[in-house]
């Protein structure tokens, strides 16, 4: 009996100090990554005037649209080994087909409807075009018919696009696609676009647009450092500048640390607006440090289901900002870089939904008014300046 009495307190002694260990691992977790920067809140009040005066005007801005087509029309050639792929990508053929069949026709309607004199330019977020097709020449078509599309939209007011992962995927796609998107461009701006990463300038507002599959930093430094008193600098990617809460958090615009180090100060410095697509979610990040501000604004237009005319929101406030991220993914990475920038994080605003917005520009601001699906009625506005 003393025997079974001595096991049974050692065996209880050793169950006890096994569950306070794994609850020391539980509330101290492995450390995580060093994420190489570091924002804090802003200390001094933000400006309330604008450095230079210039007109008002409007912008339109889609999210990704994914132009296809039922698959025989671009997709009857494409085929790739890995059979989980290739299913993956019937999928989004059968999403996209059901998309083009009303639902985004009628999106750009609405979006049309917003058009008014003042309208400068229509701007879309890439992924214009789902891309697989198996041929440049198949591309081509592709890329050409969503153009086409968007013109007899949105009539003589220029359609702009950068570029996005969809735009170049598929063999012989980057140079079909760089190919006539900047002969696109140049005839859109009425100036020589030679390149997907390009500049220019609306009156005293700076328009920059980043191509994330082939970055070029120069252009970037070069564009802040000739139009550094410009009245606003926007800034068009793909791919989020600073981390959403989503679990591949790192494909998005300078997602490597000795890029983002570098970049991040630099758009801060320049207090830049940041518009971007990729993620198929709405978000909206306003950054505020004492050495600047970065605001961004993340557009979806896959409206792959009917429910997604409503917004959905998901977090609302900054302390929702990577939670996501914490609960639910846990990368490590992710979750310290979104530690180390969350401090400066002013507003924030994450949903699902898929719609268009309207940007109205002007000396006392820039608004950005949300409509969802082809709603003529507007379900959210954000002042980004």
């Amino acid at each position: 009996m003393a025997k079974r009495i001595g096991r049974a307190w050692i065996l209880g002694l050793w169950v006890a100090c096994h569950l306070t260990l794994i609850g020391q691992e539980a509330a101290e977790p492995k450390k995580l990554p060093d994420p190489g920067i570091r924002l804090t809140a802003r200390t001094t009040p933000l400006p309330t005037e604008v450095k230079r005066q210039g007109p008002a005007y409007r912008f339109i801005f889609l999210g990704d649209v994914h132009f296809d087509a039922p698959p025989e029309v671009y997709h009857a050639n494409f085929k790739i080994a890995d059979e989980k792929q290739m299913a993956t990508r019937k999928k989004e053929f059968k999403r996209n087909m059901e998309m083009w069949k009303d639902r985004l026709p009628r999106l750009l309607k609405a979006a049309a409807g917003t058009l008014t004199p003042e309208t400068a330019f229509v701007i879309q977020a890439g992924d214009l075009v789902q891309g697989d097709c198996g041929s440049e020449a198949v591309h081509e078509t592709m890329v050409r018919d969503a153009l086409a599309v968007m013109k007899k939209t949105f009539g003589t007011v220029p359609f702009l696009t950068t570029t996005g992962n969809h735009d170049i995927r598929g063999e012989g796609a980057a140079a079909a696609y760089r190919r006539v998107i900047t002969a696109w461009h140049s005839a859109e701006l009425k100036q020589q676009i030679s390149s997907t990463n390009f500049y220019f300038m609306k009156d005293n507002d700076l328009y920059i647009f980043i191509d994330f599959n082939n970055l070029d930093k120069a252009m970037v430094r070069e564009a802040f450092a000739t139009h550094g008193d410009a009245r606003y600098k926007f800034v068009f990617s793909h791919g989020c500048l600073m981390s959403a809460d989503v679990k591949n958090y790192a494909w998005r615009l300078f997602s490597k640390p000795e890029s983002y180090k570098e970049m991040i100060p630099l758009f801060m410095k320049n207090e830049a607006m940041v518009f971007s697509g990729h993620i198929h979610k709405l978000a909206m990040m306003d950054f505020a440090t004492d050495e600047g501000r970065v605001t961004e604004l993340v557009c979806n237009s896959v409206w792959n289901n009917p429910n997604q005319k409503e917004l959905a929101i998901i977090g609302d406030k900054p302390e929702d900002y990577g939670k996501r991220m914490r609960d639910t993914y846990k990368v490590p990475a992710g979750i310290a870089f979104q530690d180390a920038v969350r401090g400066a994080l002013r507003e924030y605003t994450f949903a699902s939904g898929a719609g268009f917005f309207t940007i109205d520009v002007s000396n006392e601001g820039v608004k950005a008014t949300y409509y969802g699906g082809d709603s003529s009625t507007p379900s959210r506005e954000f002042t980004l300046r």
